[in-house]
């Protein structure tokens, strides 16, 4: 019988008890970050910057659309800076950051 659903569910359980502001990425890795999304994705618009961070801060990198990907493109750079906590035998990296594509005349980004 498999399990209900629901039950695979993890908590999350605070390591903290209070703020802990973001060290953020060292200008070399920002950088080297910008000119990865260039080369890879296309021109970069603009980017969305958290003002106070705790624990990592998660910079939005908006990509213009291209001719050869007609869409804008959403890219984040500092959820990586620390490991999450995944379920022990995936083989899913702790280090990830996040991409979305949406329609290039999308409203929701003017």
């Amino acid at each position: 019988m498999s399990e209900p659903r629901g039950s695979g569910v993890l908590r999350h359980q605070p390591s903290h008890d209070g703020f802990v502001p973001a060290q953020g990425p060292q200008q070399g890795f920002a950088e080297a970050i910008d000119r990865h999304i260039e080369e890879h994705f296309g021109p970069v618009e603009f980017v969305y910057h958290e003002i106070a961070s705790h624990l990592v801060g998660v910079h939005v990198y908006v990509v213009a659309p291209t001719e050869e990907r007609p869409y804008r493109t959403l890219i984040t750079s500092g959820m990586s800076d620390l490991p999450m906590t995944v379920p022990e035998g995936h083989g899913i990296s702790p280090h990830v950051e996040l991409m979305l594509c949406l329609p290039a005349d999308c409203p929701c980004l003017g």
